[in-house]
């Protein structure tokens, strides 16, 4: 389920499935496709200049000071890193890739170097899960030991021993820590508190975001958010509109067919929750300090199917579909479907 504080047009932290404003829904409650009219030529990458060519990614040159935060780039690792946003949106394969390189006598860059480069950029190695070949559960939880779908029977593994299905979950804390490393990105995560203050360019008298609305009042009276530093997050299993920065993609379900226990899925994202609740000892480089590192969820957004899963409901096409009121659906016998009649 980029990363993490709201902003002024109350577009707000989401932990979902793409890197783009817009997103189209697929047949998975979690994958997203990108915008067609993102350019990467505007991406977040500097095209700063470099005479200095890199036969391999362990000669990059990084810029390390963390005021500055800037990177050396070669205009051949520019091409690359450009290339590999045209294969995220298209999804061709790694040879496609190289052959593309090969076309435009591009050699001295690959497919395997570039991950290399962005490996040792972003450090973030996503954590395996095996999970059901026909995508109706994950092993984790009280399935963590199990070698069967408990839905469809299937093995979990192959007759080698290796998983036949598993699924990538990109850390939230690691993408935190990742983020308060730099200075910059470390201020603007403090959106909420100043907003919420009135600080600076978020001076406001009208309701103009979720933490003008009365349940993160009642929870500020709780005890919750007591560092300006905490962060507030809005989770999202659809469609949904965000800034690139503000947005973490923590999981995608991989598969054609709807998970049956959605839930599990969660499972990884809901153990770190608690850690977060709970705080994690940190470093702010913005402040110099260490500070205790916390983030909750405010709210969880999705359509009608996606909210019906998670929520363990029956869901909207049933009798009794609504999940706030007892109204009774009458079935339609040409069609079989529940309809809600006004009257």
């Amino acid at each position: 389920m980029k990363t993490s504080d709201n902003d002024k047009e109350n577009e707000q932290s989401y932990m979902e499935m793409s890197d783009s404003e817009d997103l189209k829904e697929t047949d998975d409650d979690f994958g997203f496709e990108n915008e067609e009219n993102n350019n990467y030529e505007n991406d977040s990458i500097s095209d700063s200049q470099n005479e200095s060519e890199f036969d391999n990614a362990d000669n990059v040159n990084f810029n390390t000071d963390n005021e500055e935060n800037s990177m050396i780039i070669s205009d051949e690792l520019l091409e690359g890193l450009r290339l590999l946003y045209v294969k995220s949106n298209f999804n061709f394969s790694e040879a496609v890739f190289n052959n593309i390189y090969k076309v435009f006598n591009r050699n001295k860059m690959s497919f395997n170097k570039i991950k290399k480069i962005l490996g040792s950029i972003v450090e973030i190695e996503p954590k395996i899960y095996n999970m059901c070949v026909n995508s109706y559960c994950a092993f984790v939880g009280v399935l963590e030991n199990k070698r069967k779908c408990k839905f469809c029977k299937e093995d979990r593994y192959y007759s080698n021993g290796k998983s036949r299905k598993n699924l990538p979950f990109i850390s939230i804390i690691e993408c935190l820590k990742l983020q308060f490393k730099n200075s910059k990105r470390s201020e603007k995560l403090l959106y909420r508190y100043n907003y919420t203050n009135n600080i600076g360019d978020l001076v406001h008298g009208d309701i103009g975001d979720i933490f003008d609305g009365q349940i993160y009042k009642e929870l500020l009276d709780d005890g919750y958010f007591p560092d300006p530093r905490d962060i507030a997050f809005t989770a999202s299993c659809d469609k949904l509109r965000v800034k690139k920065e503000n947005l973490m993609v923590t999981l995608i379900i991989p598969g054609l067919k709807q998970p049956q226990d959605f839930n599990l899925f969660l499972y990884p994202l809901i153990q770190e929750m608690k850690m977060l609740q709970d705080g994690i000892s940190y470093y702010d480089e913005n402040k110099k300090e260490n500070f205790t590192l916390r983030a909750h969820i405010l709210a969880w957004t999705g359509n009608l199917p996606a909210l019906s899963k998670i929520l363990c409901l029956i869901g909207h096409n049933s009798y009794s579909g609504c999940r706030f009121c007892n109204l009774q659906g009458t079935l339609n016998e040409t069609n079989r479907h529940v309809y809600y009649p006004l009257q």
